[in-house]
């Protein structure tokens, strides 16, 4: 997928350099997005008919292209940061064994299982 092709054309991709740092405060630690995020705490930039994923445009500006089939993971565990110190690629799979290891799954057992999907259920 990557960044947008118009949006590295547009002045050699200038424009999107200063809409990315404009939005961008940085810590002793992470490197924080201040634009808008999603509901799980990604940054997005958007530029009005399409939403990039502001971890992964951090990852081509200051690392390099990422390969097809490719996730942007955060060593930091925090979603909105975009210090590319703190990502790597990895593949689905391990992103969920990460995820998993980290103890960031929410998985209901038994009744409250039961309890989970109702809610779940209510929300679709």
């Amino acid at each position: 997928m990557g960044i947008p092709k118009a949006w590295m054309e547009e002045a050699n991709g200038c424009a999107l350099w200063l809409r990315f740092w404009g939005q961008v405060h940085k810590t002793e630690t992470c490197w924080l997005w201040t634009g808008a995020c999603q509901g799980d705490g990604y940054g997005t930039l958007s530029d009005g008919e399409r939403v990039c994923l502001a971890h992964r445009i951090a990852y081509e500006l200051l690392i390099g292209p990422i390969p097809e089939g490719r996730q942007v993971l955060h060593s930091c565990d925090n979603p909105p940061c975009v210090n590319p110190a703190h990502l790597f690629l990895g593949t689905h799979l391990s992103n969920m064994q990460d995820k998993v290891s980290k103890g960031r799954v929410y998985r209901p057992f038994g009744n409250e299982n039961w309890k989970h999907r109702q809610w779940r259920g209510a929300q679709n």
